[in-house]
């Protein structure tokens, strides 16, 4: 779910269905770069607000324990990641900024590391926007 809020999910049609393809067969290697970078963010907000901090953290590891640790998995998280967005992208960015910052690399050139994410979202999600559109029969 985590990858998706950032990748739409690839579907294919079976019977005039949409679905997606193999939800949880496989362990996403972008979600958990996505969950260090979003770690990090985490870390980084501690120092500004400690409560703020722990309900973040708390948060995060209940969900890491249910669908880690108690392999609970919904087959339609890819339609709720949208849902969920509002929180993972904005640790995201922090975490991204806050790892810059690690590596001193000058604040003039965040920007080019987030319109080469911003590209590869869009290389990414056209082609689902494009099954989206297929399937409300607009084009």
């Amino acid at each position: 779910m985590i990858e998706h809020c950032f990748i739409g999910r690839e579907s294919s049609e079976k019977n005039g269905k949409y679905l997606w393809n193999s939800v949880i067969d496989k362990i996403s290697y972008i979600a958990i770069g996505i969950i260090v970078i979003i770690l990090f963010g985490i870390n980084s907000l501690k120092k500004k607000n400690k409560h703020f901090y722990i309900a973040l953290l708390s948060g995060f590891l209940f969900s890491f324990v249910l669908f880690i640790g108690l392999n609970w998995a919904v087959y339609e998280s890819p339609l709720f990641s949208i849902l969920f967005s509002w929180s993972i992208i904005p640790l995201f960015v922090i975490g991204i900024e806050r790892m810059l910052e690690l590596l001193h690399i000058k604040k003039s050139f965040h920007k080019y590391l987030f319109i080469i994410i911003i590209l590869f979202m869009l290389y990414k999600n056209i082609p689902v926007i494009f099954d989206i559109l297929k399937y409300t029969k607009i084009i």
